[in-house]
């Protein structure tokens, strides 16, 4: 979606280029690092790699954080409201990774056999 996004602002004056490289930086590698993160924090340690509410919660905030920026840019008028949804929406994202995961990784691998 970034992407095309990305195709619609350099082809209509119109659509913000801002949200085009918004849906790119903080959707699309803003979900991708925490998946990465997820990913790498429960592998590592032993854990099964499946995700539990705790983590879709985190993926459901990335994304509504990247919507929020998103909306943002394409709205321009209470722009201000929308970026401070947006932060808030991303700390609680990557905020619960750290509570969630942090115990995992301070703690000695868990052997899986």
């Amino acid at each position: 979606m970034g992407v095309a996004a990305l195709g619609i602002a350099t082809l209509t004056p119109t659509f913000p280029l801002a949200a085009a490289i918004h849906a790119l930086t903080a959707g699309a590698i803003g979900t991708m690092i925490l998946a990465v993160m997820t990913r790498v924090s429960r592998g590592h340690t032993g854990r099964a790699l499946t995700a539990d509410r705790a983590t879709a919660v985190m993926y459901l905030l990335v994304v509504l954080a990247a919507t929020a920026r998103i909306a943002a840019a394409l709205l321009g008028r209470a722009e201000e409201d929308l970026l401070i949804v947006a932060a808030l929406l991303w700390i609680g994202a990557f905020g619960l990774f750290v509570l969630r995961d942090a115990p995992f990784l301070v703690r000695p691998r868990r052997n899986r056999y």
